[in-house]
């Protein structure tokens, strides 16, 4: 069997999180398997966007709707949104492109101006706008992930990260007060963090779900496209303890056991080390987040990483 050498190059920011299916939670995932959107979820501002569920996508399309110039989330500003209400801890994941809605380019990336979609965790009842967000497309003209936390309709917090393209894997999650953001390219396994934003204000039961907006872009020509939102708990993380070894010695996980398929696999020691797995083994994680750029992982055997890739049963 061939042998996979992963030198992880990147420092990828990975912070506590726990993770484990819940059947309540994760009931409330959609794969866009029918000819229409779920009437269990719920819509702010729409018409601000058109929704069209068809060959297992949903697309929220703001071309031809009434943004006018008008519906970024932006301080008080607020476009559409499409949520169900969640109470406490969360996961949310989704693929998310965002294209061109007409046009000779219609399917291709986004091209111009800041036009963006993903997810968004919002306070519905405060009054005013407090929401975190993760979102891909274009921001002034240029492929990004961004970020950002409003707060009592002041977007103090933006940040964004330069990309190859407008499509994009999205995840949020929740664990109390704290927020984090990730993302990755279409087919990788590993996580990339990209924001944390501790939000106390926030309440326990929030609008979660999918956004499409436009900022100074007229008129707008975004499709973003969702090929999924999968919902999950969060709970257990296994952490290895450091320095080198095998992947099979409980002695090296925090939790004195080998992961297995409900852990989220955490290695952030800053530390050079090998970690192995031989031609034989076969392990399983549900995430796999590396922090170290010194780790040498090392897969001669298979390391399957389930994520939240499988549905809900």
């Amino acid at each position: 069997m061939k042998k996979i050498i992963i030198n992880i190059s990147m420092v990828l920011f990975c912070f506590l999180t726990y993770y484990i299916s819940s059947a309540q939670i994760c009931l409330l995932s959609d794969e866009f398997e029918g000819q229409s959107l779920d009437s269990e979820w719920l819509h702010y501002q729409s018409q601000y966007y058109n929704t069209e569920v068809s060959s297992g996508q949903l697309t929220i399309d703001i071309e031809g709707s009434n943004c006018n110039n008008n519906c970024p989330w932006y301080h008080s500003a607020s476009a559409g949104f499409i949520y169900k209400n969640i109470s406490g801890d969360f996961e949310l994941i989704s693929v998310v492109q965002s294209e061109e809605a007409s046009g000779s380019n219609s399917g291709d990336d986004i091209s111009n101006d800041t036009q963006l979609g993903g997810l968004m965790a919002r306070d519905g009842n405060s009054g005013s706008e407090n929401y975190v967000f993760n979102v891909v497309g274009k921001r002034f003209d240029v492929s990004s992930i961004e970020t950002k936390s409003t707060t009592n309709n002041s977007s103090g917090t933006i940040e964004h990260f330069g990309i190859i393209n407008t499509r994009a894997e999205l995840r949020m999650s929740r664990q109390g007060s704290v927020f984090n953001m990730y993302s990755r390219d279409l087919g990788d396994s590993i996580w990339i963090h990209r924001s944390i934003f501790n939000r106390p204000d926030l309440p326990d039961t929030l609008q979660v779900g999918v956004i499409a907006y436009a900022f100074e872009s007229y008129p707008e020509d975004l499709a973003v496209k969702f090929d999924y939102v999968r919902f999950s708990k969060i709970t257990k993380v296994n952490t290895w303890v450091g320095g080198n070894g095998m992947w099979n010695n409980n002695a090296m996980w925090s939790l004195n056991e080998v992961p297995d398929s409900t852990h989220h696999v955490k290695i952030d020691n800053l530390q050079a080390q090998t970690i192995q797995i031989l031609q034989s083994e076969t392990y399983k994680c549900f995430n796999l987040d590396i922090q170290s750029d010194l780790t040498q992982l090392i897969i001669e055997g298979q390391l399957i990483i389930q994520s939240t890739n499988e549905t809900c049963e």
